[in-house]
């Protein structure tokens, strides 16, 4: 494989993958932030070049980097979140509530933009957070304030902040029908495409 080390490679990489989307929205996603001061520390890797046919992302070492801003106009307070939510988001996200996925969560609310909406209790009552690939994941409503429109409020205002900068994507469970409804009721629209992610377990720890 090769290891794109050079801004313009990654450019013209970046270039390139327009024509895949949504398709390769991961990988374009993984770019834009390593454009962007690279706060997961990946690299990419190709194949061949130019004429690639396959694109890897691998992480390498921990980094920190900037927080970004965000708001809204809603009935309850927005707010962003920071590293003393990831408790609660851990704990409310479906393929988490382990130490890994705690960790996770820190280090996406130390780089990524965090939003949320603050309860009469000043703690997030509903959010969403942004991974190291751009996507849009972990998003959640305490179930007593739900139906009252409150994520379409956290979406529309995440999506108006990031309108310029780069294509909105998120992942939404298949068979989870409400929250399907809720994107396209934001405007978004599904897609019938999919992408192939290894998890790599270090052998000490297996």
């Amino acid at each position: 494989m090769i290891r794109l080390h050079e801004a313009k490679m990654l450019q013209t990489l970046h270039r390139s993958l327009t024509k895949s989307i949504p398709e390769a929205m991961n990988v374009y996603g993984s770019i834009f932030l390593i454009n962007r001061g690279n706060p997961f520390n990946v690299e990419m890797l190709v194949d061949s070049w130019s004429d690639y046919h396959t694109v890897i992302t691998r992480p390498q070492k921990q980094r920190s980097s900037n927080v970004f801003l965000c708001s809204a106009n809603d009935n309850f307070r927005p707010s962003l979140l920071d590293v003393s939510h990831a408790e609660l988001g851990n704990s409310m996200w479906k393929y988490g509530q382990n130490e890994r996925s705690l960790r996770f969560i820190r280090r996406c609310l130390q780089n990524f933009p965090g939003y949320c909406l603050l309860g009469p209790e000043g703690s997030p009552i509903s959010w969403i957070i942004m991974e190291q690939t751009s996507e849009w994941r972990m998003a959640y409503t305490l179930p007593e304030y739900r139906v009252k429109g409150l994520s379409k409020q956290v979406i529309s205002a995440f999506m108006q902040y990031l309108q310029n900068a780069m294509p909105v994507y998120a992942h939404v469970e298949e068979t989870n029908e409400n929250s399907h409804r809720l994107m396209k009721s934001c405007g978004l629209h599904a897609v019938d495409c999919g992408w192939h992610e290894w998890k790599c377990m270090p052998a000490k720890i297996l």
